[in-house]
C-alpha cells in the first residue's frame, strides 16, 4: 500500500492485494493519520527546535517544518510539509493567524481519522500542548 502510495498511482481501482477503492481510500488515510500523528507527537514531546518556513504564492501559504530532537543521546531531525492553508489574507497578522491554523490542524488528534459511517472527520483538540499565544521572534 504505502510503495502503491509513494509512486503517486490512483487508489481509484484499488490496490491489488489490499482490496477495492473504499478500502485503499481508509487504509491511506490511516495511515496518513498515523504518520501525522506520530510527528505531533515528536513536536510535542521531543522537540526542542523547530523550523517553519513559509512560501506563499497563488493564494496559498505552505509551511515547511523541521523539528531537531535528542533522545537516548541521539539527534533527531524530521523533515516535511507542516500543512497548506488557502485564502489566508494578507499582512503579518493574518500570517500568523494562519500559522496557528496549520499548527492547531498537527495537534488535533483524530482529525483525518474515518468516523463510524466510514466518512468525516472526527477530532479533538489535544489539550495542554497547543499555546493559542502568537510565536515571538527572535
Amino acid at each position: 500500500m504505502f510503495r502503491h502510495l509513494r509512486a503517486g498511482q490512483s487508489l481509484r481501482h484499488g490496490v491489488d492485494g489490499v482490496g477495492g477503492r473504499k478500502r485503499a481510500s481508509k487504509l491511506s488515510l490511516s495511515l496518513a493519520e498515523a504518520l501525522r500523528e506520530s510527528d505531533a507527537k515528536f513536536v510535542k514531546d521531543r522537540a526542542r527546535c523547530l523550523w517553519i518556513a513559509r512560501d506563499a504564492r497563488q493564494g496559498r501559504l505552505l509551511f515547511r517544518l523541521r523539528a531537531i530532537g535528542f533522545h537516548n543521546q541521539h539527534l533527531t531531525v524530521r523533515a516535511g510539509v507542516l500543512g497548506q492553508t488557502k485564502s489566508f489574507g494578507t499582512g503579518a497578522a493574518n500570517i500568523v493567524l494562519a500559522t496557528n491554523h496549520v499548527l492547531r490542524r498537527l495537534l488535533t488528534a483524530g482529525l483525518n481519522k474515518p468516523n463510524d459511517s466510514g466518512a468525516g472527520p472526527s477530532a479533538a483538540l489535544s489539550n495542554g500542548h497547543f499555546s493559542p499565544t502568537p510565536p515571538t521572534t527572535e
